[in-house]
């Protein structure tokens, strides 16, 4: 079972949660045992739970999981470059030259 699906309309991505898929993948080593009360949480939270630290302050699940979109993307090519990665200016292989 998929876990849902996205799609682009009117600068908006839309994202569907397919409830089943969600319910099926929270009952690890944890039980709901109130779908309805969890499926409420995860709507008034899904942005906001927070992931880790990042310079003393904590990083939210969502910058986690779009650093992660992007470096997947920037990784195979589709429209996403590393700003660290300098550019050659004489044509050479980057790995292979130091830029500049």
């Amino acid at each position: 079972m998929q876990p849902g699906s996205i799609r682009r309309e009117n600068g908006k991505l839309h994202f569907e949660i397919e409830e089943r898929a969600l319910l099926a993948s929270a009952n690890g080593d944890l039980r709901v045992v109130d779908p309805d009360a969890f499926l409420e949480f995860v709507a008034r939270n899904f942005f906001t739970l927070t992931h880790d630290l990042r310079g003393g302050q904590r990083a939210t699940w969502w910058e986690r999981w779009c650093e992660s979109l992007a470096k997947a993307a920037a990784s195979t090519g589709h429209g996403v470059t590393d700003r660290h990665v300098p550019e050659p200016t004489c044509g050479c292989d980057p790995e292979e030259h130091d830029g500049g």
